[in-house]
């Protein structure tokens, strides 16, 4: 984890932003955070220790990752969107269609979809993500 703090605070930097204590910890907050944290859950989690931090940091300082590549945004069908710094590149996740739960969904071998089979007309630089979308199995334990 740190080498990923360290990383993303040196891209940060390269691309000309400030590294204040309070982009620092935000930065910090998402790679801590296995869960594919929300902007409003890493505000709640730094606001103790940074206390100056708000809410506009936060995704001011996401919006600064989202343009260095260093982020990638996970859209569950309810609730916030959430964030996921580990492994900015295109990847599966899993999401709970009950309780929006979302993980990285281990594939071996990733699938591979050729966007270049698809014809869609007048569009280009097209991107194609796999999400999984389901019952966790906590919710499942719940009967939901």
């Amino acid at each position: 984890m740190e080498y990923r703090l360290d990383e993303l605070a040196t891209r940060l930097r390269e691309s000309g932003y400030r590294l204040t204590p309070q982009r620092l910890g935000v930065v910090r907050a998402l790679v801590e955070n296995d869960e594919h944290p929300s902007a409003e859950h890493v505000h709640q989690r730094i606001s103790a220790r940074l206390p100056t931090t708000s809410l506009a940091t936060v995704y001011n300082t996401i919006e600064a990752l989202k343009e260095i590549g260093e982020v990638l945004e996970v859209r569950p069908a309810q609730g916030p969107i959430r964030f996921d710094v580990r492994r900015p590149n295109r990847h599966t996740h899993l999401i709970c269609t009950e309780c929006a739960r979302v993980e990285d969904a281990h594939l071996a071998p990733e699938p591979e979809i050729e966007v270049g089979k698809f014809h869609v007309v007048g569009w280009q630089d097209l991107v194609v993500r796999l999400d999984l979308h389901g019952v966790c199995p906590g919710c499942q334990a719940a009967g939901r």
